[in-house]
């Protein structure tokens, strides 16, 4: 899937930055797929939480609470460079993936399809108002 998530965004799936994240308050933004460079990068793999990433996912900015706690170094150019990939990291909901994919979809059918989108709906009350008489 994340592989389909770049290639959707125009993205290389190799060179890109891409976590996806649960957005659902029980979860405490739980990893769920992330990119090879993604991986490499933050030192993260697929089970892990938001709030163990060396930067705030929201603002972008370098935790230094979060990488004191990992062992991380705090020097300016480690900071200069999590903040750099931060910065072009794509944090995607996977709420939102399956709503586009949705959308995707119904847009796709009514492109190739006009006619049955018209008709379809019909044809669902014009069978149930039979199944009704029977």
């Amino acid at each position: 899937m994340r592989v389909l998530e770049c290639v959707e965004r125009g993205l290389h799936p190799l060179k890109t930055s891409l976590c996806v994240m649960s957005r659902a308050e029980n979860a405490n933004g739980s990893i769920l797929m992330s990119s090879p460079i993604f991986k490499h990068v933050f030192g993260k793999s697929n089970v892990s939480r938001s709030y163990d990433l060396p930067f705030d996912i929201y603002s972008r900015k370098f935790h230094y609470y979060n990488a004191k706690k990992q062992g991380l170094p705090t020097d300016r150019d480690f900071v200069d460079f999590i903040e750099s990939w931060a910065k072009v990291t794509f944090s995607v909901s996977l709420e939102w993936i399956f709503i586009s994919k949705r959308i995707f979809r119904i847009n796709t059918f009514s492109r190739i399809m006009p006619v049955l989108t018209i008709f379809f709906p019909i044809l669902l009350m014009r069978d149930s108002l039979i199944s009704r008489r029977h």
